[in-house]
């Protein structure tokens, strides 16, 4: 089995495959191992919505990997969508700047728990995101967070970006 150790386009060969029998049922029937990459490191919540009337709380899970493992990181929070995103030493990191990013930057933490902090031993971490009730108004609106994992030395002081996600305002969770 093929495993990529490094980032970037790898090819995935198909035993048996025949482009005319293509369908669902088909292809599991066809390939001999399926393996799924994901970009690491992840970021994930327990709930994509919160109540803009209630508020709550959405719990928030960091993978980066043992590669990572001891490294600080630092979750950023936007509201105006991942493309293009912000350069950083040569890391995309797939928030736009936006007023959200640069409270995020003047007030570090900001608007969670753990929202700074270091990577356990396994690259690990956990946080979350305190919304209190809100407007109205609120409803509809899309935050989105990333994390970064930071260089313990500096040198290049982003190492790695995650996958955005998001959490969307709605009357009820």
């Amino acid at each position: 089995m093929y495993i990529p150790t490094t980032s970037g386009l790898h090819t995935l060969e198909i035993k048996n495959y025949r482009p005319s029998s293509i369908s669902t049922s088909n292809l599991i029937n066809y390939l001999d191992t399926i393996l799924l990459v994901s970009r690491t490191p992840m970021l994930s919540a327990d709930k994509q919505c919160v109540s803009y009337y209630w508020g709550g709380t959405r719990e928030l899970e960091l993978t980066a990997g043992a590669k990572y493992a001891g490294h600080d990181y630092w979750i950023w929070l936007g509201f105006t969508g991942t493309s293009p995103g912000i350069d950083i030493s040569g890391v995309n990191i797939p928030l736009n700047y936006d007023l959200l990013v640069e409270l995020g930057l003047l007030y570090p933490g900001f608007p969670g728990t753990g929202f700074m902090g270091q990577l356990d031993g396994a690259g690990n971490a956990a946080a979350s995101l305190k919304v209190v009730g809100s407007h109205p108004n609120a409803a509809g609106v899309t935050l989105w967070l990333s994390y970064l994992v930071l260089s313990p030395g500096m040198t290049t002081p982003v190492l790695a970006a995650s996958n955005p996600i998001n959490v969307t305002f709605t009357f009820m969770e």
